[in-house]
């Protein structure tokens, strides 16, 4: 039987920077590519990656529309309640974006920007590890 890709939810900000260029953010979406992961993100991750690339890098469009539609990730709802926890322990305006990874049950969070995240508290909580595209990448063998 073949072994189950780990899913990991990416925030914004790691696609983002696997098209502008960034090593380790690259490594984590061709290591979806390859089926090593599965990559999950929300409707809002998805938004946010559309309008980005538009306004700051729009020749890498047609990259995003090729992977979007030749290995897309498994794109989830955007939650319509945040739990207690994600608010006390997430910047405001990441929490929707975390709930959707609470939501999709994942054991991997990734972004670029931890500061916005208690990762202590939210391991703790939710079994969650919140890591950097570098920590990630470490740690998924990638």
């Amino acid at each position: 039987m073949p072994k189950a890709r780990q899913e990991v939810f990416v925030d914004t900000n790691v696609l983002f920077s696997a098209f502008y260029g960034s090593a380790n953010a690259e490594a984590i979406t061709h290591a979806h590519l390859a089926g090593k992961t599965k990559l999950i993100i929300s409707q809002k991750v998805l938004e946010e990656l559309v309008r980005n690339v538009q306004n700051k890098e729009p020749q890498a469009m047609i990259l995003l529309r090729n992977f979007l539609q030749n290995s897309p990730p498994k794109i989830i709802k955007n939650p319509i309640k945040i739990d207690s926890k994600v608010e006390k322990f997430v910047h405001p305006k990441d929490q929707k974006i975390f709930q959707s990874a609470v939501n999709a049950k994942v054991k991997f969070f990734i972004t670029g920007n931890t500061k916005h995240y208690n990762v202590k508290h939210l391991q703790k909580s939710y079994k969650i590890q919140v890591l950097t595209p570098s920590q990630a990448a470490n740690k998924l063998n990638l």
